[in-house]
């Protein structure tokens, strides 16, 4: 997928179908997922991205993180089953749950540093995600999915 950055400083009106993402409540949405209009409103000093390439028609929406990363990304220990900090979490086949012991935030990603999953929690939820065997970082706590 190719994101190519585009906007406007006076508003524009750009073909749905042509495949874009514009910022809209805290995510970039594809106005493929517009049913209603022919045409996006994009409002003026606004920015949105047209979008090629394989699979694009599937992709709904794009969250893009903000937050610091300021842990390291080397992996040292990898675990199936262990605690941490405010959660508790299982790796089971395919799938991983977090329990959460306090309420916080449960950020899942890959080894590349990608995020997989995010996740707010009260203290006592779970909650689970289902994911390829691998390795996967958990709030900085490394986990393994067989």
């Amino acid at each position: 997928m190719d994101l190519t950055p585009q906007a406007t400083f006076s508003g524009a009106e750009v073909d749905r179908t042509k495949g874009i993402f514009y910022f809209n409540k805290d995510k970039f949405v594809s106005s493929l997922a517009l049913e209603m209009s022919n045409t996006v409103k994009v409002l003026p000093f606004r920015s949105y991205y047209d979008c090629t390439g394989t699979g694009t028609r599937n992709i709904r929406y794009i969250n893009i993180s903000l937050e610091p990363n300021n842990e390291p990304t080397d992996i040292q220990e990898v675990t199936s089953n262990a605690t941490n900090a405010g959660f508790v979490f299982s790796a089971q086949a395919g799938q991983l749950t977090v329990k959460a012991t306090k309420d916080l935030r449960v950020n899942v990603r890959n080894v590349s540093g990608q995020t997989i999953d995010v996740k707010a929690l009260k203290a006592g939820e779970s909650h689970s995600v289902k994911l390829p065997s691998g390795i996967y970082v958990v709030n900085g706590t490394k986990v393994m999915v067989r």
